[in-house]
């Protein structure tokens, strides 16, 4: 029983990967926004509103309802995008993108990234101490 589990959560996940990495559906989210809950429930929602106004015709009643929602959920995954220094005003700053993103955000970033590097220290601990045997 657990081995269907596990098989099936790999299935799961090998077809969630696809969808996600299917072109036409990530164009419109950055990257930075795949890395919190909101900005991964956004994308999961375009991908399903994009997946209705593709079954939809032309004469649906609620097509242009679907698009002006898509509209909105593409400004606010815009939020994540980097900046071009021209476009923030910013002369200093170029080549380096700027985030806008919220405290909410930025907060599960910052557990993500101190989890990571509790591992990697770690990691690194336990390979200084197998060079030193």
């Amino acid at each position: 029983m657990k081995k269907i589990a596990i098989a099936l959560l790999f299935a799961l996940l090998a077809g969630y990967t696809a969808v996600s990495q299917s072109p036409g559906i990530q164009d419109d989210v950055p990257e930075a926004a795949l890395l919190t809950e909101r900005g991964q429930e956004l994308a999961q929602r375009l991908r399903y509103l994009r997946r209705s106004e593709s079954n939809m015709g032309d004469r649906h009643p609620s097509l242009p309802s679907v698009r002006e929602e898509i509209k909105q959920v593409i400004q606010q995954l815009q939020a994540w995008a980097p900046l071009t220094p021209e476009a923030s005003g910013d002369k200093g700053a170029q080549g380096r993108p700027s985030l806008q993103m919220n405290d909410r955000d930025l907060r599960q970033l910052v557990i993500q990234m101190a989890n990571r590097i509790e591992q990697l220290e770690a990691r690194v601990k336990k390979l200084e101490e197998n060079q030193l045997r």
